[in-house]
């Protein structure tokens, strides 16, 4: 594993991970990301299946490089919404449309990512530890922390994409309405029925 020369990556082993993620991407909206394997990847590109792991340690490692950027875009446009909006019921409202929307248009991607084997790699990564300290500092009023924190855990457990996918599909709830649910569940004396 060669891949870095003075904390760099060199330039073609970045142009050979752009090339994969590329292809994948290709593959995953032709195909749909449980019909793509490592293996078709690599035939794809021709390329072994050693350089193919020795990018991406596995499928979902590959999914979330691929819409990792998006993670950064979907995190400023949550802060945007603390900066404009001062209530925790708005802040609330407009962040969980923001992330709600990017869960349905990615659905496929985040499933592979938070499939069991990359479920403590995602939960390690710079975005969810984002997206936790995003509505700790929502629920937090400073006089518990510990029922912020719990109140954070279980947000974040019910934005788990099988868990919201669930919702929509077998509750049959829409985004707002889910969301909705969400507020009254997480923020019940900011909800004036």
């Amino acid at each position: 594993m060669n891949f870095k020369r003075g904390g760099m990556m060199r330039k073609d082993a970045l142009k050979n991970r752009q090339r994969i993620e590329e292809k994948a991407l290709a593959l995953f909206n032709s195909e749909g990301v449980d019909n793509v394997s490592m293996n078709r990847i690599s035939k794809e590109l021709n390329i072994g299946m050693g350089t193919l792991y020795r990018h991406f340690k596995d499928k979902g490692d590959l999914c979330y490089h691929i819409i990792e950027h998006d993670f950064d875009d979907i995190m400023k446009c949550m802060l945007d919404v603390k900066q404009y909006y001062t209530s925790k019921k708005d802040i609330m409202t407009h962040s969980l449309d923001i992330f709600l929307r990017f869960k349905t248009d990615n659905s496929d991607l985040l499933n592979c990512i938070e499939g069991n084997d990359n479920q403590k790699m995602f939960r390690s990564s710079e975005f969810f530890k984002n997206l936790n300290q995003y509505y700790f500092d929502v629920f937090n009023d400073y006089e518990d922390t510990a029922w912020a924190i719990f109140k954070t855990d279980m947000l974040l457990k019910s934005l788990a994409t099988h868990t919201f996918e669930f919702q929509k599909k077998e509750r049959q709830l829409s985004n707002e309405t889910f969301r909705n649910n969400l507020i009254k569940l997480y923020l019940p004396e900011e909800v004036i029925e």
